[in-house]
């Protein structure tokens, strides 16, 4: 029996049809799921590529939307900026006007009062004249004024 269970390379071994089957259909198995492993790996690396051309061009959209409305932004503050120192420069202006326009008034003023002062004694001397031609004994005689006039006169000379 012991050489009964020794098998020789020299005598054909009877293989059952049911374990050619078994091993034809395992190794088309494996075939078929190194295939079916294989194209999963191929749809990932293409959806894999999709989703990295997808992704760039939206990154690209992005950028150049935002480059367009930061330039947009940008421009819109010089703009305002620009215009509100247009607006400042346009009031500094009118106020250096306004102030100018006052100083020459505060100026004008300030002789008119001098003048006044000094020509104090010249109202009071008008104010004499006035009087003396106005009171009823002299309103048939204005010659009684005549040396108030002529000092008046003298008055107005120097002051010019």
């Amino acid at each position: 029996m012991a050489q009964d269970l020794s098998l020789s390379t020299k005598t054909p071994v009877d293989i059952s049809d049911k374990v050619i089957m078994e091993v034809l259909q395992s190794s088309q198995n494996r075939n078929s799921i190194i295939n079916k492993i294989d194209q999963e790996k191929y749809i990932a690396k293409k959806v894999r590529d999709e989703y990295t051309k997808i992704e760039s061009k939206t990154l690209d959209e992005f950028a150049e939307k935002l480059s367009v409305a930061s330039k947009k932004y940008f421009d819109n503050k010089k703009k305002e900026t620009d215009e509100t120192n247009e607006k400042r420069s346009t009031n500094v202006a009118a106020l250096q006007q306004q102030v100018t326009s006052l100083h020459k008034n505060i100026e004008g003023l300030i002789i008119k009062q001098k003048t006044q002062k000094n020509d104090q004694p010249l109202q009071d001397l008008k104010n004499e004249i006035l009087t003396c031609l106005t009171k009823k004994e002299n309103i048939d005689q204005p010659l009684q004024c005549y040396d108030l006039i002529q000092q008046f006169k003298k008055l107005t000379s120097k002051s010019i």
